[in-house]
């Protein structure tokens, strides 16, 4: 599905079920076409699966509009990046408090293109998975944690964002709220 939402309104004005290939932006930019058609500006692309390979992030670029995206946890992106740019808890300046949570951002610039990732741990979402996961596998100890076991623990409650903005931490947190709401 594609949707407007009017954010300050908080409620749709356009909608349209799609049932293609998500990594083919054809649709979209149709969709983005009969939306402007409509006299409905476009401040901002809020995304939500699809378009998460390099491939699919190259095609939303081209709109030339803002856009923020989630990765899927399993995908190969979130696993690279989150393997070479978890947040630090120990060197951080602490976390950032923003709606209510608390969240630890760490900003991948890339060279030669617009593009950033926001690697981001959701310090509260973190320690509820940590504690089910013990709790879940009876391993309450840490030093006997199998591989797999580590890497979820190390992972709990982060996510990665990729956008074409650039975005101050706020602003990042608060779009993937909108996304979510969305």
């Amino acid at each position: 599905m594609i949707a407007a939402w009017d954010i300050e309104e908080g409620f749709p004005v356009y909608f349209r079920l799609v049932t293609a290939d998500l990594e083919d932006a054809s649709f979209l930019k149709e969709a983005l076409n009969e939306i402007n058609s409509f006299g409905i500006k476009i401040d901002e692309l809020v995304v939500d699966g699809g378009y998460h390979s390099a491939a699919g992030i190259r095609k939303l670029n081209e709109f030339k509009i803002p856009f923020i995206l989630r990765t899927p946890n399993n995908g190969k992106l979130y696993k690279e990046l989150v393997t070479r740019h978890l947040p630090d808890e120990t060197k951080s300046a602490g976390p950032l408090r923003c709606l209510k949570r608390d969240f630890i951002l760490e900003v991948v610039g890339k060279k030669r293109s617009n593009l950033r990732a926001y690697v981001v741990t959701d310090v509260e979402k973190k320690n509820r998975e940590i504690m089910k996961h013990l709790i879940e596998e009876g391993e309450l100890e840490l030093n006997f944690l199998a591989k797999e076991d580590e890497y979820k623990l190390k992972t709990a409650g982060v996510f990665v964002l990729i956008s074409n903005a650039d975005l101050s931490a706020e602003e990042v947190i608060s779009a993937y709220r909108r996304r979510r709401r969305g």
